[in-house]
């Protein structure tokens, strides 16, 4: 429902709660208003229950200049009422999916998110931010993060994961400063491709709102009842300033939120960025950069967010600075690939998000582009993506191996899986990407192109697979007599479903060299 309006000069965008009954929305939604000095607003409940929504309404910070402000709204979570909960999220620009996920729900949590997904995944172009809050996190059962990011991974769409306990308030800001990051590259995206709507948004305040559910054909006319709704909305001098009730002097979380994304904004303007603590080391990426400044929208951030949680080292190697950390993502950028100011580094970023594009059948998933502050005021461009083993690695690992049956499999199958990935960058109209044993890989069953792009990719057509070169050097380094080999190579069975009928032939002249 991402909506400009000029005539009040405010982007209004909506973030949705959504999740099972007694989760955590309502707790979250007026944990939020807590920390703004206001109530949130439940026009109806029964029992403890939203049968509803919760609302918040506020206004804070700029985006491009125009001030943001953000509906809050949380969806009822009993079954009977799915389709108020459908409504609501068919007018949602970021998804917080709330659940108190332990080992026997795991799997009906990812099916809810999957869901989710698929209810917001089809409205337009711009794909809809969803995340997890995982909430009761302190409780005994409650599954770790990494066990949660690994179980939303299967669900072939990108989640962020946010531990959070919300009676406490742990975590509530951070998934809320997430899902308006995320909402905020929804509009910038749908802006670019002049499909943001103009003008007064049409549900504006918590009564209209309520009013539209009621109209709702499967609203049962007995629930119409009477009553108004106290509206618990931030005026826009209290979010500038910060003065609230319990913070006379101080700055709201909503307002400190917004804020930080203004600040962002503006330092692209001017060009700003921290400086390092370490003199000649650039700063690791930072996942709070504006829209614009990361691609893939929405699902860039949620990548990029994820990346940055763990720790990043930072190591110079070959001309590149190459990051990694514990939750197993990886940091690509040239020592190069610095500019001024961000305009200038956008055109980078665009170039790298069309060669992700024009190679999107054969990259390996979960893949970002950022250009993100460095060192002295300038900007750096990275690339971020999953750290993929590749074919070399996956064959380093079993050089202890000293059986030829073993030894034959593997290297026909590493063959095999070279001359496929190869095809198919011959296939691409303009691709200049080489299949070698670095840059080759498996994603489940997939073979992919799993190493970051390179810094500039030829024009030319790249020269023919040259299995000599790549298999070569890991047959010298298997202390496995020859002879052993090329019977094995004969007669294993993995040569029978080479993709090359003289796959077999190639590895054998190797060993007969």
């Amino acid at each position: 429902m991402a909506v400009l309006d000029r005539a009040r000069n405010v982007v209004v965008v909506r973030i949705v709660y959504d999740g099972p009954a007694g989760a955590g929305k309502t707790t979250t939604v007026h944990a939020l208003g807590q920390r703004l000095g206001r109530e949130a607003t439940t026009p109806e409940e029964a029992g403890g229950r939203t049968l509803f929504f919760d609302w918040l309404d506020y206004t804070g910070g700029l985006f491009e200049e125009h001030r943001i402000r953000c509906q809050i709204v949380s969806v009822p979570g009993q079954a009977m009422l799915a389709s108020r909960r459908d409504y609501l999220l068919d007018g949602a620009d970021a998804v917080v999916y709330v659940g108190e996920v332990r080992e026997h729900n795991l799997a009906d949590t990812v099916e809810a998110l999957a869901n989710v997904i698929e209810r917001v995944g089809t409205r337009d172009a711009v794909p809809v931010g969803v995340l997890l809050q995982a909430n009761k996190s302190d409780l005994p059962g409650a599954l770790p993060v990494d066990v949660l990011r690994e179980a939303c991974e299967q669900l072939g769409s990108t989640v962020a994961v946010v531990p959070s306990v919300a009676t406490e308030g742990t975590g509530v800001r951070e998934a809320f400063v997430l899902a308006v990051r995320l909402a905020l590259d929804r509009v910038r995206e749908l802006g670019r491709l002049g499909q943001l709507e103009q003008g007064s948004p049409e549900v504006d305040d918590a009564e209209t709102l309520l009013d539209r559910m009621r109209a709702q054909p499967s609203v049962d006319e007995s629930e119409r009842g009477g009553g108004g709704v106290q509206i618990a909305a931030v005026g826009l001098a209290d979010v500038l300033r910060g003065d609230t009730p319990d913070h006379p002097h101080g700055e709201s979380l909503a307002s400190a939120a917004l804020r930080e994304m203004g600040e962002a904004a503006s330092a692209v303007q001017e060009g700003g960025a921290s400086e390092s603590h370490h003199h000649g080391t650039p700063l690791p990426p930072d996942a709070s950069v504006p829209p614009g400044l990361i691609w893939p929208p929405v699902e860039g951030r949620v990548h990029v967010t994820e990346a940055t949680r763990g720790r990043t080292r930072l190591a110079f190697v070959h001309g590149r600075w190459r990051g990694t950390n514990p939750e197993g993502w990886i940091f690509h950028s040239p020592a190069t690939a610095t500019f001024e100011d961000s305009e200038q580094g956008r055109g980078g970023l665009i170039l790298l998000a069309r060669m992700h594009t024009e190679h999107a059948g054969v990259l390996s998933p979960s893949r970002a582009v950022l250009l993100s502050p460095d060192v002295g005021g300038r900007w750096r461009l990275w690339q971020v993506g999953r750290d993929r083993t590749s074919l070399r690695q996956r064959l380093a690992k079993r050089l202890h191996e000293r059986d030829p049956s073993t030894i034959a499999r593997l290297l026909v199958e590493a063959a095999s899986r070279l001359v496929e990935l190869d095809a198919r960058l011959r296939r691409l109209p303009r691709s200049a990407l080489r299949a070698t044993l670095d840059t080759t890989g498996m994603v489940g069953d997939v073979v992919c192109y799993v190493a970051a792009l390179p810094d500039a990719l030829a024009t030319e057509r790249v020269r023919p697979l040259d299995l000599a070169a790549e298999l070569g050097p890991i047959l010298r380094d298997w202390p496995v007599p020859r002879t052993q080999l090329r019977a094995a190579v004969r007669h294993t069975r993995a040569a029978a479903a080479a993709a090359d009928p003289s796959l077999v032939q190639q590895i054998v002249a190797l060993l007969d060299d």
